[in-house]
Order: C-alpha cells, then structure tokens, then sequence
C-alpha cells in the first residue's frame, strides 16, 4: 500500500480544524436581521417567487444564492443550523480549492500556508457562520481564479468551458462578480500583450460568462444605480460631493498601482507570474470599491472585499514560502494565534443573553410564569427613574423582560444612557416599587 503523502495529512487536518471552527455552535444566535432576507427569499413556494421575493427585498443581490438556498432548505428545513451550515459547507470547499490554486502555481508549501490564512482568518469565519452570499461569493471567485489559470496553461474545450461557468456563477452570486470579470480580462490582456497563446481563446471563454449574464444585466444596472444614488446604502455612508482634485488624486493613485501590478518585472524572479497574477486580482476590486468610496459615497464593508482577501491570501503565501522554514513557522503561528484571538472576541459577542434572562426571571418571578422573548434592538433606549425603558425600538415583550431583569438587579447587558450614577440614585426608587408590585 502505498504511502500518503504528507502534504494531504495536513491539508486533511487544516480541513478538519476549519471544519470545527466553521460549525462550532453554529446555531447559538438567532437569525439575524439581514439573514432574515435570505430567509423569507430562500423559503418561497416556488423558483419564480424566490427571485421576485431576493429582487424586490435585497436588491444589488442576483437570485443564485436564494435560489441554491431554496433547495437546500427544502431538504434539510429552515433552521438556524441549516441555513448557515450552507455557507460553512462553502467555506470548507474554497480552502480547498484555495490550496489547489496556489499549489498548481507556485508550491504545496505555499497552497498549505495560503488555506491556512484564509480559512482561519475571523472574518472568514464570519462568513462561513453567516447566512448570505458571501461565502458563495468567495468559492465562485476561488473557482474563477483556478479555471482562469488553467485555461492559460491549456485552452481546452473543458477549461474554457469551466472558465465560461465559473465567472458567470460569480456574477450571479453578487454584484462584486463585475469586479472579478475585470480582474481576468486585465490578466489576459497582460498575456496578449506579451505574445502568450491561448489568450484570445480564454477571452473569448470570459465575454461568452457576459453573453449568459445578459438576462439579468438590465435588472443589475438599475440596482446598482438606485443603490449607489438612492438611500438603500445609508448604513454604508451617505452621498457625497466630490471635488475634481480628490477624483484627479485617486485616478493617479490607481494607474500607478496598476502600473507596478502590469509592469514586466515580474519575469525577473521565481513565481513572478503568479505573483503578478494575484496582484492583478487583488488590487482591482480593491482599488474599485476605494475610488467608489471616494468618489460617490462610501462602501467600506469588509465582505466587499472578498476576492482582494482570497488574492492577498495567496500573496501573502508567496511571500511567506521565500523564507527561512523558522522564520516560516513563526510567522504563521503568531498569525494564526492573532486569527483564534479574532474568532473568540467574535464567538464571544455573539452570545445572545436569553438563558441569562430566563434563569433570572424564573428566580424572580416564579416558575411557573410565562416567559416571551424577541429578538430587538438596544438604539437610543433611556432609563427613567421607575426603571422602565423610554424611547429606542425595542419590541414590547422584549422591552417588558428588559424591564423586569434590569430593575430588581440594576445591571446587566444594557447599561443606563446616563451613566451608572444615574441609575444609582434612583435605586431605591426601584426597588420600592418592585416591592410594592410584589405585594400587590
């Protein structure tokens, strides 16, 4: 029997802690609020009113997620559980297609150390426990990547079609797929200059993905406009002015980092191909999105940065694989301790205080009492003096529970507006009334 070889052991055992982490109490919080248009989309009666449901409730999203979610959650039910699983199995498969990529371009070495970066980076993580399209965005731009690589090498009818199918997947998982359709024929444009083959064949294979993106173009374009002029993106930052000489700066900016990423000094060194490859994917979403921020209105959301991380991780491979196998192990373990630190600071905030609440209330007010939680928001809620919640928009049952744990205890998850010296002073007016409604 043969030997297995070392490099799968790790990689199965990478595979196997990401898995860990990824469905770790994956179902502890309830769904939150922008899950809960993937929700009420995914779980429609039918394919037509999935798409109908994602277009007129999330817009700027294309329906492939929804619709990919409609039929799992038709198998496996629409719990907390399954809904983000869906997003944690993709996780799992663009590691494993992220170390396939850098391994066939530059090591084993280096594709062990680039999964390994992605896969427990906290934010990826995020989006593996999250039930939306960026995990899906993510395998589709991985998968993009892979194909558009091996179509460089071997324009067969097979890669090109994988090519084809792939960038049109990424452009139906979300907008951003626009950006990564840049990034490749940017790539192959560097190889046509260059006199390489196959390039004509592989973009032909990209503008064939926007052939098949033409049914959904018209409806994108509308979106986008009334995203980026409207006042859907308001949590992003509002529209804004800009000046002649910001957007004059920022054009400069651009051209000379596409300038370093096109530039023919990557023939010079070992991988410099693949380096410039990875340069090209991870500077144009990212140099995109910063001269939208800039020059229409702000979009700093990390998720929009996806393929630009899945790029940088590859990098960041690269250049770690250049170095002394100490140097190596140390650097990696001080990151991946960084990352584990970053997960828990985000496992942590993700507890929700409901069993607190119900072992306190039933201490408090019986066992036998009826006890009705809802999931609310805590924005601009005040204390009064009687302890009682004024303003905000939290919903009445989870505003009376609030109630009933804050004012006999006087602390918790949710501390006074004005400070806890406020809400001392009117302890005692508290506590009285508590008493009086217990006697009563």
């Amino acid at each position: 029997m043969p030997a297995v070889p070392w490099t799968r052991v790790k990689l199965a055992a990478l595979l196997a802690c990401a898995g860990v982490v990824y469905f770790y109490r994956i179902d502890r919080a309830s769904f939150g609020a922008s899950e809960a248009y993937s929700i009420f989309a995914a779980t429609q009666d039918s394919l037509r009113a999935v798409i109908a449901a994602s277009l007129s409730f999330d817009p700027g999203k294309p329906p492939l997620y929804q619709l990919l979610l409609h039929g799992h959650l038709n198998i496996f039910g629409a719990s907390e559980l399954s809904a983000r699983s869906f997003s944690a199995c993709f996780g799992l498969i663009t590691t494993l297609l992220l170390y396939q990529l850098v391994a066939t371009s530059v090591s084993d070495r280096a594709g062990l150390v680039a999964a390994t970066l992605w896969s427990f980076n906290p934010y990826v993580v995020m989006i593996a426990q999250w039930a939306r399209p960026y995990s899906l965005l993510a395998f589709t731009v991985v998968l993009s990547m892979y194909t558009l690589w091996r179509a460089r090498r071997a324009a067969t009818p097979v890669n090109l079609a994988l090519l084809t199918l792939s960038l049109a997947a990424c452009l139906y998982a979300l907008m951003a797929g626009v950006l990564c359709v840049a990034a490749a024929m940017l790539v192959i444009a560097t190889d046509y200059f260059r006199e390489r083959n196959n390039s004509i064949a592989a973009g032909a294979a990209v503008l064939a993905s926007l052939v098949m993106f033409l049914p959904f173009l018209t409806t994108e374009a509308r979106q986008a406009h009334s995203l980026l002029y409207g006042h859907w993106l308001d949590w992003a930052g509002f529209p804004h002015h800009v000046s002649a000489a910001r957007i004059l700066v920022v054009t400069v900016a651009a051209a000379a980092a596409l300038g370093v990423a096109l530039s023919p000094w990557s023939n010079r060194f070992r991988n410099g191909r693949a380096v410039q490859f990875y340069l090209i994917w991870t500077l144009i979403p990212a140099l995109a999105i910063t001269t939208i921020s800039l020059a229409l209105r702000p979009l700093w959301a990390i998720r929009y940065f996806v393929p630009s991380l899945l790029a940088g991780s590859a990098l960041a491979a690269i250049c770690l694989d250049r170095l002394r196998p100490w140097l190596r192990v140390a650097v990696c373990t001080i990151v991946v301790l960084g990352f584990v630190l970053g997960i828990s600071i985000y496992e942590f905030g993700r507890r929700e205080p409901w069993t607190l609440m119900t072992v306190l209330i039933r201490q408090e007010r019986g066992r036998h009492s009826a006890r009705f939680f809802r999931k609310g928001f805590d924005h601009q809620c005040r204390w009064d003096g009687d302890g009682r919640i004024s303003g905000g928009i939290l919903p009445g049952p989870f505003r009376s529970v609030l109630q009933r744990w804050r004012a006999p205890h006087g602390r918790g998850f949710l501390r006074p507006r004005g400070g806890t010296r406020r809400y001392r002073s009117s302890r005692p007016a508290v506590r009285r009334s508590v008493a009086d409604q217990r006697q009563g």
